[in-house]
Order: structure tokens, then C-alpha cells, then sequence
């Protein structure tokens, strides 16, 4: 199953709020920006990869798709493909609603911090995992999440009750 994954507020977090990864290494950050990654971002990543899962990113934000995978292959986290603020546009126009539309692209579950992005999804049919930017245990809630969305999804029984 692909899921995708925002990076404003869900992967990226900025403050001190919210606790990080270790930063890269003083020589990395000479020529690349690094961004707060979210800690725990590279476990759940590679619990998810290891139960079978592509791991996309989508993002409506400026940054390239070629900077969001080589900076997070310097975290040690591949992913599969990356739709960019670039590639949405070109796809459906500036400023289209919904504001992503990850089943297009054949994402399965897309996790967001945004409730506007969950309400579009209801809306225009495709799922979302909401996680709080505040919430601490966010690799168990998301790892619990897609378990219980595989079940929902792929088991007709689960579906009836």
C-alpha cells in the first residue's frame, strides 16, 4: 500500500515544542538546508517499509522533489516518490481544490496535521490519518492507524462490524 506523508507540521516541525531528530552533520548543513525533521519519522518510516509499504511524500509547499528526497536520504529515509506543490499544479492548476489528491496518484493513505485536508478528503473521497502536531506518541498512533485502516480496507468482515 503507498502512503504518503506532509511535511509542514507532520514530518517538519519548527520550535521547541515538539522534539527533533539530531540534526545533520555540520558539513551536510554547508550545502543543503536542513529542516527539523520530527522525532521518530525515520522509525515509523522504516517500520511501515518493513510491513510491506511505499512511502510517498505530498507536499503543497515550494520545495523540489529532488531537495525532499535527497535531504531526507541524508536522514537515512527513502521514499518512493514525492508529489511536490510543482507537480500538483502542473496536474490540476494553481490553487485547485482539494488542495491534494493523493488517490490520483494511487496513495492509498495520506497523513496530515491539517483538518482541512481531512475534511477534503471526506469530501472528495480519500483517506487521511490526522496527527496532531502536539500528540508525543505520533509513531504508535500512526502505525496503529494503518493497521487498523489495512483491516478495514482489505478484510470485507471488518467492514460489517
Amino acid at each position: 500500500m503507498k502512503i504518503s506523508f506532509d511535511l509542514d507540521d507532520t514530518l517538519l516541525m519548527y520550535g521547541d515544542t515538539v522534539a527533533t531528530e539530531p540534526r545533520l552533520h555540520l558539513l551536510w548543513r554547508l550545502f543543503v538546508r536542513d529542516e527539523p525533521l520530527r522525532l521518530g519519522a525515520r522509525r515509523l518510516v522504516d517500520e511501515l517499509r518493513q510491513r510491506g509499504h511505499e512511502i510517498w511524500i505530498y507536499t503543497s509547499s515550494g520545495r523540489r522533489a529532488g531537495w525532499i528526497r535527497w535531504w531526507l536520504r541524508l536522514h537515512c529515509i527513502r521514499v518512493d516518490g514525492v508529489v511536490d506543490g510543482a507537480t500538483h499544479a502542473k496536474c490540476f492548476g494553481e490553487g485547485s481544490l482539494p488542495t491534494k489528491r493523493p488517490h490520483v496518484f494511487g496513495i492509498s493513505l495520506h497523513v496530515d496535521n491539517s483538518r482541512g485536508v481531512a475534511i477534503e478528503g471526506e469530501r472528495y473521497g480519500f483517506d487521511v490519518c490526522l496527527v496532531e502536531p502536539s500528540l508525543i506518541e505520533w509513531v504508535d498512533y500512526v502505525l496503529e492507524f494503518v493497521k487498523q485502516f489495512e483491516q478495514r480496507k482489505f478484510n470485507p468482515q471488518a467492514k460489517k462490524g
